[in-house]
């Protein structure tokens, strides 16, 4: 009937703890199937409290989690799914003409967010929702990704929810790293890392338990989640990211042989800045010598290092010696692992 004032008193210290401690928060105004049950008037009113307590905030208006999914148990799926289709796409309208601010505006989908509004000009940027299959997903995830980052009109596009690190079977640390590494460097703007147990809020006393269709995704308390070591590798895959200039780096698959390709996705990923700096990501174990640096511009020399991708760890190369076509075998890896190799212009002092 209205709004809950002492909901989003509750709310407001942890937007504003977010946005002190440097993170710019993403607001989701709720689940898609919520739509149906509230129509275009009482979701309006809803974005336009949201909108008047956080615009002046550097935040992202997510318009709604799932969009197009219906709830659970609903019966009458495909109706309610274009109803929010085209609601949602109304609300993104509604949103852009009342935000003093202009936020950047998405929408988390149940595969591909522009698919989730009739318009995609409405959106900022494109989210992606890619699996939670572990092992099994990461051909599509890449896939998807690149399929995105190629669409028109262009956006950025960020993967908004892949493999939650502890959900179901196979969804461990090295499959965050290789969702992520294979993502960014194949032109993603930003990565979503996700816990089993910090999406629920469970808590050691009060698990979310199970939901609307019956079953339960996991117990585990959210202190324990967060503290799952995929977090901190991805963190340091983006620092290594920042160290060498992103956003200006840009995938290059030509630079690297063998290279990951529509039919073996689980292959080294490249990416970086001309003449510059070239990262590449290599997740299979190399046996040997296996990978060959390619392309080596005239008149660049370039030091080599390898980064653990789990720790930061440097183990350095010295100056890459490319051969007469321009290509540089690899070294042998320190260990038989996942592995960045970095290849940067000498003159550059980092």
């Amino acid at each position: 009937a209205r709004i809950n004032p002492a909901y989003f008193d509750m709310a407001d210290p942890r937007i504003q703890w977010l946005v002190q401690s440097g993170l710019v928060p993403c607001v989701v105004g709720c689940w898609g199937y919520y739509f149906p049950l509230l129509g275009l008037a009482k979701m309006k009113q809803h974005w336009r409290n949201l909108i008047a307590r956080w615009s002046a905030y550097p935040v992202v208006w997510c318009l709604a989690g799932e969009a197009a999914m219906p709830y659970y148990l609903s019966e009458h799926p495909e109706e309610d799914k274009q109803t929010q289709i085209t609601g949602w796409t109304d609300i993104a309208r509604y949103v852009r003409s009342i935000d003093p601010m202009r936020r950047p505006i998405t929408i988390h989908p149940t595969g591909v967010g522009r698919d989730q509004v009739t318009e995609a000009e409405v959106l900022d940027f494109d989210m992606l929702q890619t699996g939670h299959g572990g092992y099994d997903s990461i051909p599509a995830t890449v896939a998807m990704m690149m399929a995105g980052v190629a669409r028109t009109p262009a956006m950025p596009v960020v993967d908004g929810e892949v493999n939650y690190e502890g959900f179901m079977h196979g969804n461990y640390d090295e499959v965050q790293r290789m969702a992520f590494w294979s993502c960014m460097l194949s032109g993603a703007a930003g990565h979503t890392y996700g816990a089993n147990g910090i999406w629920q809020v469970n808590t050691s006393a009060q698990p979310y338990g199970p939901s609307p269709h019956g079953n339960t995704w996991g117990n585990l308390p959210w202190d324990e989640a967060m503290a799952l070591p995929g977090s901190a590798h991805l963190g340091v895959g983006k620092s290594i990211l920042m160290k060498y200039g992103w956003p200006a780096i840009e995938s290059h698959q030509e630079w690297i042989e063998p290279a990951a390709s529509e039919q073996n996705r689980w292959g080294p990923y490249a990416a970086g800045i001309p003449r510059q700096v070239r990262i590449i990501y290599s997740y299979h174990i190399v046996w040997g010598r296996g990978l060959r640096v390619k392309g080596i511009e005239a008149g660049v020399t370039y030091r080599a290092r390898f980064i653990n991708p789990s720790t930061g760890k440097e183990h350095e190369l010295g100056t890459v010696q490319p051969e007469a076509d321009g290509s540089w075998l690899v070294p042998l890896q320190p260990e038989l692992r996942d592995w960045v190799l970095v290849l940067q212009e000498s003159g550059s002092v980092l």
